[in-house]
């Protein structure tokens, strides 16, 4: 084993120490060892690359990369408009290309899977508790639905109820009042339908009694009165309702007409899509028979060509390129593809 005079690093023989000593630096032969290495004046810090950009930006403190952030841990966007960061012009093409790639896709948020659902749902009930809000929302029932003299039905049993008690002169008001209540370990937030002016009780009007109503019975304050108009106790305003006024009673909504789709909850399909696809197909079919009818209308004229020429005759192919200016290959491949029987008699005729 030998040592380099320069570095002192250890080799097998002299041939090997005379070769390193050669490139030898003092600090080895590699590349790493070749660069020289360059601190920063102001803050000690090895720089590598871009040593003028560093002298630029540096205070003291090293490379930004190092220092402690200053502010909230917010970004520098953050709140700010497309306009804001990216300028006027960049800006209308960013929302052009998200909104091209956004086409047709559904706005309701909601998740892939059935568990990322149900969490998704928790966090909104969890956020809506805490802002305290919830409760009764116009229009989230399924029945049929609609304003009835300015009043509010969320179904056409409530319809025939508030129709009941208007004509028998009864006051009452739509409740805004919510209950809590717990069921399946949560806590929920109930509202009745309506409420009497004379006895301030509390109206819920329901075809059929859930687990879920149970809970709200049980929960509500003794203090006050819960009347729940079931079945059979909505059998003789219905039986009222509809003597009078027949049984499709719930043509009485205000602007029945015009608020089909308030009052008929069904998915129609987008009649515009279905016109524009129409539109396509025709276009498709009406240019594929222009192409047909071009197509004859010319073979027709090359016909005539074809029969005064003589085909079985050399320097054929000449002459039909020049009547038609193409050249001698589209001549060949034409008349292969649509006049092969012309072809065939006229290599007979040769034969022959």
């Amino acid at each position: 084993m030998e040592e380099c005079s320069k570095c002192g690093k250890e080799l097998k023989n002299a041939a090997g120490k005379g070769c390193h000593e050669r490139y030898c630096n003092g600090k080895g032969t590699g590349r790493r060892s070749r660069k020289e290495i360059w601190r920063c004046p102001l803050c000690n810090y090895v720089i590598k690359q871009n040593r003028k950009k560093h002298l630029k930006s540096c205070n003291g403190e090293g490379p930004v990369r190092f220092r402690e952030s200053k502010g909230d841990g917010k970004g520098w966007s953050k709140g700010k408009t497309y306009e804001e960061i990216y300028g006027g012009r960049r800006a209308k093409r960013i929302k052009k290309e998200l909104s091209k790639k956004n086409k047709g896709r559904e706005g309701s948020g909601k998740a892939k899977t059935k568990d990322l659902e149900e969490k998704r749902k928790r966090k909104i009930s969890e956020t809506m508790k805490k802002n305290k809000r919830g409760g009764y929302r116009k229009g989230s029932g399924r029945g049929k639905q609609g304003y009835y003299k300015g009043i509010w039905c969320d179904s056409s049993w409530e319809l025939a109820w508030v129709i009941y008690h208007l004509e028998h002169r009864i006051k009452f008001r739509r409740n805004r009042d919510r209950f809590k209540y717990f069921y399946d370990e949560e806590e929920h937030l109930y509202t009745p339908d309506f409420i009497l002016e004379d006895d301030t009780s509390y109206n819920e009007i329901k075809n059929w009694v859930s687990d879920q109503v149970k809970a709200k019975i049980k929960y509500f304050p003794k203090n006050l009165k819960l009347k729940i108009w079931l079945k059979e106790e909505m059998q003789p305003i219905l039986e009222y309702v509809c003597k009078k006024y027949g049984d499709n009673f719930i043509e009485l909504y205000d602007n029945y007409k015009k608020n089909k789709k308030i009052v008929k909850k069904r998915k129609r399909k987008n009649l515009k899509k279905v016109k524009k696809i129409r539109v396509k197909k025709v276009k498709k079919y009406k240019e594929k028979e222009e192409i047909k009818e071009k197509r004859k209308v010319l073979n027709n004229k090359r016909l005539k060509n074809i029969r005064d020429v003589d085909i079985t005759k050399f320097g054929w192919i000449n002459e039909l390129s020049i009547l038609w200016g193409t050249s001698h290959t589209q001549v060949r491949r034409y008349m292969k593809k649509y006049f092969p029987k012309e072809l065939s008699k006229a290599f007979r005729k040769k034969e022959s």
